[in-house]
């Protein structure tokens, strides 16, 4: 009797273990199939969305995804379109997500604007949900709208800064409502944190491109560039100042960008400055939107643009072209101007060194903005000798507000742009004639 006892013990023992293993596994079981229902409702819409959440709360009433995921879909809807127990079994649903997940800061951002649309207050959820995901994209992005409800445009704009930072695919949504903040001077301030150095901030670029293109008017850009002048952590960057500049150029404000590009230039350079900068070539090519020399040879072409010393030059500096036999349209030396209306000679010194070419290279003045047209061009350059003086007269007229220097290849067929040897310029000016 003892050993038959004994016996049914360990069974009994057994068949518990096993019983607690199969409901382990069962439980285990129920909570994968609710995940991944969950997760199939994330990726859902309409009927099938509501379906897969029907299954995930089936299997896990608590499942907290899920039932933040009703809980928004109710919030989702416009006013008119809610029914009046809506609100309430949005917030019974988060306050159930809450419980399971107390740390859940979306249910929490969530239960902040359902509090605000009832009428009531969400603020202290809000300052909660902010607390445990400072720097979730979808807790950031609730969090701006709740603070946009409640007009305090500095904290929506900070949740909406950090929400474009985790969500890229976000920028184009909120581009336009800052492109608003940055145009009214009263509440581009809000702004200041994050212009004060944008670097945390992989947006910005993308941000102040959108207000250089697309801006109606030139308030926001002046604003921000406002802004990021005052700047003592990062001064304003060479991509902003160009996008700028342009704007500028293209809305015909051509002294506006000049005097701008002027002011932000060094006491070295300004040594440089006449109606034509640096025309001795001392600094390096400015290659930007600005007033300085842009040299920029295509890739592959073997044309090489470089600064350097050789007899007879200025300075021990001078501009210097190579070329290869390549056929090329060559046009990428040149410079943006800004001659007021009147006379001027455009004058230099060249030395062809066995550059071989059926035409010739020339300098070209005309304008970019404004009136078009050539103003004035230059002999043409080829052969071989030493160093010459050259010089044009060009008349400017009042309708042309911006000019460009540029050197091109010479000729009207392709054959004409085939170059090969080199060349070099300095001593280059404009000066006014009386």
């Amino acid at each position: 009797m003892a050993g038959a006892s004994t016996g049914n013990l360990l069974w009994l023992r057994r068949l518990a273990v096993v019983t607690g293993a199969l409901l382990i596994a069962w439980q285990a079981l129920q909570l994968h199939l609710a995940d991944n229902a969950t997760r199939l409702a994330l990726n859902a819409e309409g009927e099938a969305f509501a379906s897969y959440l029907d299954t995930a709360l089936w299997w896990d009433p608590s499942q907290p995804r899920a039932l933040e995921a009703r809980a928004q879909a109710l919030l989702e809807q416009p006013d008119e379109d809610l029914a009046p127990g809506d609100l309430d079994a949005a917030r019974a649903l988060l306050q159930r997500a809450i419980a399971v997940e107390p740390a859940r800061g979306n249910a929490l951002a969530l239960l902040a604007l359902t509090e605000q649309r009832a009428g009531g207050s969400g603020a202290e959820a809000a300052k909660l949900a902010d607390r445990l995901a400072p720097v979730h994209p979808r807790v950031q992005r609730n969090l701006a709208r709740y603070y946009l409800v409640e007009q305090e445009l500095g904290r929506a704009v900070s949740h909406i800064a950090r929400a474009m930072v985790g969500q890229r695919s976000s920028v184009r949504e909120y581009y336009p409502l800052l492109m608003e903040v940055a145009a009214d001077p009263e509440a581009r301030e809000v702004l200041l944190a994050i212009a004060a150095d944008p670097r945390p901030f992989p947006w910005w670029n993308g941000f102040f491109a959108h207000v250089a293109d697309k801006a109606e008017n030139l308030d926001a850009l002046r604003g921000l560039v406002a802004l990021r002048d005052a700047s003592s952590a990062l001064p304003l960057q060479e991509y902003e100042r160009n996008r700028f500049i342009n704007r500028l150029r293209r809305e015909g404000l051509v002294s506006e960008a000049y005097l701008y590009w002027v002011n932000g230039l060094s006491k070295e350079q300004l040594a440089y400055l006449g109606y034509l900068y640096d025309g001795g070539f001392e600094q390096p090519f400015a290659n930007d939107s600005g007033f300085g020399w842009v040299a920029r040879p295509p890739q592959k072409s073997g044309i090489r643009i470089t600064r350097g010393d050789t007899y007879g030059a200025s300075n021990d500096s001078a501009l210097r072209l190579s070329f290869r036999g390549r056929q090329v349209r060559f046009s990428h030396v040149y410079q943006h101007i800004f001659l007021g209306p009147g006379n001027y000679r455009v004058s230099g010194r060249a030395r062809p060194d066995q550059l071989q070419t059926r035409r010739g290279l020339q300098w070209r003045l005309y304008c970019s903005s404004g009136s078009g047209g050539v103003l004035g061009e230059s002999e043409l350059f080829s052969g071989a000798g030493d160093w010459r003086t050259f010089e044009f007269d060009v008349s400017v007229p009042a309708e042309c507000s911006g000019q460009v220097l540029r050197l091109y290849s010479a000729g009207s067929r392709d054959v004409d742009h085939e170059l090969n040897g080199a060349i070099w310029f300095d001593d280059m000016q404009i000066g006014l004639l009386r």
